[in-house]
Parts: structure tokens; sequence; C-alpha cells
């Protein structure tokens, strides 16, 4: 019975990974709305991982759903909260969204964690473009019509 349900977690395993290469091929053609399908479906597959929303709401936030980015993100955030790149990615769409001072609170938060040199890259990156932009000229999102 152990063995039984050791399997069917590690078949589980494989499935979201699979679902997580399909929301990749999906989102290398274009076809956004199937990405961010696979990752809901890899979701399901794997409760306890964050990436598979994390990558859902990087993919809304790349077709201008920053509000569903938000709301996804700040999901990931609450139940992953040793996550980094959740975190990175609730930054971005905070600051996307005009909420400056909610994404330095969401980058504070990294200062708490491990970040490998890419992560550390990708935060400095950030900051950068964001203090060499004002606030009150980022367009709104431009939504893409994923359907």
């Amino acid at each position: 019975m152990m063995m039984d349900a050791a399997q069917d977690t590690l078949e589980m395993q494989a499935s979201a990974q699979d679902s997580l290469k399909q929301a990749y091929l999906f989102l290398s053609f274009g076809r956004y709305q199937e990405a961010i399908d696979a990752c809901d479906t890899a979701a399901r597959l794997a409760p306890k991982h964050p990436l598979a929303p994390t990558l859902k709401g990087s993919f809304e936030m790349s077709v201008g759903r920053v509000g569903d980015a938000l709301g996804t993100l700040r999901a990931v955030t609450r139940r992953h909260p040793k996550y980094p790149l959740a975190w990175l990615y609730f930054a971005e769409a905070c600051f996307l969204d005009g909420r400056s001072a909610a994404a330095q609170r969401a980058l504070s938060e990294l200062d708490k964690l491990p970040l490998t040199d890419a992560l550390l890259e990708f935060r400095d990156e950030l900051v950068q473009v964001w203090s060499s932009v004002a606030q009150d000229v980022i367009p709104p999102p431009l939504v893409a019509d994923i359907s």
C-alpha cells in the first residue's frame, strides 16, 4: 500500500513536469491561455510545489492581466513564503500595477532568503529599471486577447 502511494506521487510529479513543459511550449507559440491552463494542470498534480502557480502568475503578467497575476502570486507568497521566485514576480506585478511601496516590501522579503546568483542578478536588474522609471510614466498594461 505504501509503495502504491509513493508510485502515485512520482507519477503525479512526472505528469506535473510534463504539464510545465507543455506550458513553455504553448508560451513559445503565443498560445498564452493554453500555457496558463497547463500551469493550472501542473499545480493540481503537484499542489505542494510553488513553481507552477508562480509561472502562471508570470504568464498572466506577460499578457497584461496584472490584477490576475497579483492574486495568483500573492497566494503563492502566502503559501510558500520562502520561495524567492514568487516574491520577485510578485514585486514586478506590484510595480506594474503602480504599487511601488508594495513592490519594495516584496523585494525586502528577498533579503530574508538565500538567493542564487541568477536571482540576485534578476532582483538587481528589476531595482535598477524601477529606479529609472517614474511611476507616473508607466503605461497601463496592454492586455492581450488570448481567447
